[in-house]
C-alpha cells in the first residue's frame, strides 16, 4: 500500500497554544492548585467529584439525587414513585441511581422513607451530588442513569477536566468546547496534531526548535510559577533494534531527525528546573483526527486488498487511554506532589503486534459493526520506503508507570473495539 503511511499517526505539531500534549512535542500543564488565572477571568469553578478516569465522565449521566421521577425537582412525588416502583409495579425510572436517596447503592424502602424525612422532618439531605446541583455520584456504583433531562449542561465536566490538564481554560477555549464530544476531540487533537516524521527530515531546524528547544523554555516558565509538567515523548528515541520491549533506562539512540529532536526535548525539560514526568508512547490512534485506524477504514471502502508492513512491531495506543493516564498522574500529584516526580515513563497499549496484524484487527472489529472489510497483504518496510526511517521495534515496557501510578493500559484490542464502534456508530 503506497498511498497510506502506516505510521502517519505521529505528527509534527503546530505551535498552537501552551497546553497541548502530543506524540511529538507539545505539553500538558497541570493546575494542581486552584487555577487563579481561571478565577481572574471570571470562569466558574465547579465542585464535582474527582474523576475516576475520563471514561466515567464521558459515559455516565449527571443527575440530581432524590429526583426518582426525573421531573427536575425533589418532592413528595418522588417518594411516591419509589413506593409504587417497589411494591406496585411502577414504570422503570430512566435514572435509577437518582432514587438511591441515602446513597447506599440500592433503591429500597429506606430511600422512600429517607426522602419523606428530608422533606417533612428536617432530615439529612440526599447523598451527593444532592437534590439541587447536577453531578455524578462520588464513586461508581451498581445503579445506572440512562438519561436525566434536567442535567444537560456539560460545562462543569468540561471545566473540571480542562483545569486538570491545562493552566486553566480560557474563555476562548470554553467557547470552542461546549460538549463532551468537543472535549474528546480537543484531547485527541493535542495528542495527534498535524505533520509527520518525514517533515522533520525536511525541516530539521524547525523540528529541533519545536521538539528540542521548546520543552526547556516551557519548563523554565513552569518552574517559575511552581507548575509541574507532563511531557509526552516517543519510542523514536530508541533505534528500533532487537525484539525486546524498551525500558526507560535502555540506551537511547534515535535514527532520525524526529527522534533526535524529541530526545533533545526530554533533556532540555529535565535541565529546566521544573518538576516533570516524561511519558513516552507509541502508535497512537483515536476516533478523531487522522490516524491509522481511520485511514484503514476509509481505504477499505474502495479497495479489496491493502498492503501493510508486517516487519515493524509496537503497541497500538488509544489517545483516550493516554488522556486517562495523564489524569492518573495529576490525581497522584494532588495527593503527593513529589510522587514519581522527575522520571521518565512508558505508557502504551497492553500487548504488541505488527501493522498488518493491527489492520486485520481493525477490519475484524469493523465487520462486527457493519463496517467495510478488506484483505490485508503483508509487505516489508523495504517495499514501502519513506524519507524518515521507522523503528522496526517500537515495543514499550510499561511496568514502571503501572507500578508508580497504579494504572495499566487496557489491551490494545479492547480499546480498538471501542474506537471502531464509535467510528461506525
Amino acid at each position: 500500500m503506497r498511498e497510506a503511511d502506516p505510521l502517519n499517526t505521529y505528527r509534527l505539531p503546530k505551535l498552537a497554544g501552551l497546553c497541548g500534549p502530543a506524540a511529538v512535542a507539545l505539553f500538558a500543564f497541570l493546575c494542581l492548585a486552584p487555577c487563579t488565572r481561571t478565577q481572574a477571568q471570571g470562569i466558574p469553578e465547579f465542585d464535582i467529584p474527582a474523576p475516576q478516569g475520563l471514561d466515567r465522565y464521558f459515559r455516565e449521566v449527571q443527575f440530581r439525587r432524590g429526583d426518582f421521577n426525573t421531573d427536575r425537582s425533589v418532592d413528595i412525588s418522588d417518594a411516591i414513585a419509589t413506593f409504587v416502583w417497589l411494591f406496585a409495579g411502577g414504570d422503570e425510572s430512566s435514572c435509577t441511581i437518582a432514587g438511591d436517596t441515602n446513597g447506599d447503592s440500592a433503591v429500597d424502602l429506606s430511600d422512600g422513607v429517607f426522602t419523606l424525612a428530608y422533606l417533612f422532618r428536617a432530615g439529612a439531605e440526599p447523598a451527593a451530588p444532592g437534590p439541587f446541583e447536577c453531578g455524578l455520584a462520588p464513586e461508581p456504583g451498581k445503579l445506572s442513569c440512562e438519561s436525566y433531562p434536567g442535567c444537560s449542561n456539560d460545562l462543569p465536566l468540561i471545566t473540571h477536566v480542562l483545569n486538570r490538564i491545562t493552566f486553566g481554560p480560557t474563555e476562548e477555549l470554553l467557547a470552542r468546547i461546549q460538549t463532551r464530544e468537543d472535549l474528546l476531540a480537543y484531547i485527541e487533537e493535542q495528542l495527534d496534531p498535524p505533520g509527520n516524521f518525514d517533515q522533520a527530515e525536511d525541516e530539521p531546524d524547525l523540528a529541533m526548535a519545536i521538539n528540542g528547544e521548546a520543552p526547556g523554555v516551557i519548563g523554565r516558565a513552569a518552574a517559575a510559577i511552581g507548575a509541574p509538567v507532563i511531557h509526552l515523548s516517543t519510542d523514536y528515541v530508541f533505534d528500533g533494534s532487537g525484539n525486546h520491549p524498551w525500558r526507560e533506562d535502555d540506551p537511547t539512540q534515535p535514527i532520525g531527525v524526529y527522534g533526535k529532536s524529541k530526545l533533545a526535548g526530554e533533556r532540555a525539560l529535565a535541565a529546566s528546573g521544573a518538576s516533570y514526568a516524561i511519558v513516552r508512547s507509541a502508535w497512537i490512534y483515536s476516533p478523531f483526527g487522522n490516524n491509522f485506524v481511520k485511514t484503514m477504514l476509509r481505504l477499505a471502502e474502495t479497495r479489496d486488498t491493502l498492503g501493510v508492513v508486517s516487519d515493524q512491531h509496537g503497541n497500538p495506543t488509544c489517545a483516550l487511554d493516554i488522556a486517562h493516564a495523564l489524569l492518573a498522574v495529576a490525581d497522584r500529584w494532588q495527593e503527593n506532589p513529589r510522587h514519581g516526580i522527575d522520571q521518565v515513563y512508558h505508557f502504551a497499549g497492553t500487548g504488541a503486534t505488527d501493522w498488518a496484524t493491527f489492520a486485520r484487527a481493525i477490519f475484524a472489529a469493523g465487520a462486527a459493526h457493519g463496517g467495510p472489510d478488506c484483505d490485508v497483504e503483508s509487505i516489508t518496510s523495504a517495499q514501502y520506503p519513506t524519507r524518515a526511517s521507522r523503528p522496526a521495534n517500537s515495543r514499550l515496557d510499561c511496568t514502571k508507570f503501572e507500578r508508580t501510578f497504579g494504572l495499566k493500559s487496557p489491551p490494545w484490542q479492547t480499546s480498538l473495539e471501542q474506537v471502531v464502534e464509535t467510528l461506525l456508530a
